[in-house]
């Protein structure tokens, strides 16, 4: 008899912890669950907060333009990638600060028709044309994009002609690049100076940029220890004159 009862009592006891330990993991489920919510919502929280700090028609024109004008920028002239990383975060902050706002449709396609503009000026930089075109589509969407509050024209005449002069000063650099020559291989030694260490056969031996290159003189054979400059090159041969003072004079 004794043992049936405490056969009755252990099996009460492990009954009483089943649902002592089922109760606890529901317990910790709902706290993981909040604790899921609330951290969802302390993202969404800190993205609003953002938004909100960005909404101003003022703050997002701004961002916009300028993110447009780094961008140009980046393609005149690449570089490290900072300009054009730049201006894409301007661009992303830009539309931020858009969302968060009530605007007129219609002044989305003339924001991209200024970009466009604006970025033709790189490729036929001659008249600036197309940067006073993009200034003008600029100047349009600051003035139709926002309902009811609009753009300052402290704000939104300075802008535009940063960007538009910007633009010019980016065609400008695009177009000097472009007709800048290109040196390359032996061209980049044209002009450089060098003294002949071996004379054979009318051609000798000069050391530059840490390479031995053959040598043959333009008006005549050149002699071991003679100072010549480089005017031109002939296949792998550079074509060379001499540099020494006293033969350069009359």
């Amino acid at each position: 008899m004794g043992d049936i009862r405490a056969r009755r009592a252990r099996c009460a006891w492990r009954s009483r912890r089943a649902r002592g330990g089922l109760a606890g993991l529901t317990g910790l489920a709902g706290l993981a669950g909040l604790a899921g919510l609330t951290a969802t919502g302390a993202h969404a929280g800190r993205a609003d907060d953002v938004r909100d700090a960005l909404a101003s028609p003022e703050l997002s024109y701004f961002l916009l333009a300028m993110g447009v004008l780094a961008l140009l920028y980046e393609l005149a002239s690449p570089g490290l990638g900072v300009a054009g990383a730049l201006g894409a975060v301007l661009v992303v902050l830009g539309l931020v600060a858009l969302s968060g706002l009530e605007f007129r449709s219609a002044g989305l396609p003339l924001l991209l028709l200024a970009a466009v503009l604006l970025a033709a000026e790189l490729f036929t930089p001659v008249t600036g044309a197309f940067a006073a075109a993009g200034t003008v589509a600029l100047l349009a969407a600051g003035a139709v994009l926002f309902d009811e509050e609009g753009i300052g024209a402290l704000v939104l005449w300075p802008v535009a002609l940063v960007a538009g002069a910007g633009a010019l000063l980016a065609g400008r650099l695009a177009w000097r690049a472009r007709e800048t020559p290109l040196a390359t291989g032996t061209e980049t030694f044209v002009g450089r100076e060098a003294v002949v260490r071996h004379a054979e056969s009318g051609t000798g031996q000069v050391l530059l940029e840490g390479a031995w290159w053959t040598v043959r003189g333009r008006d005549g054979p050149v002699a071991e220890g003679e100072r010549v400059r480089v005017v031109g090159t002939e296949g792998l041969d550079l074509v060379v004159e001499s540099a020494d003072p006293e033969e350069e004079s009359p």
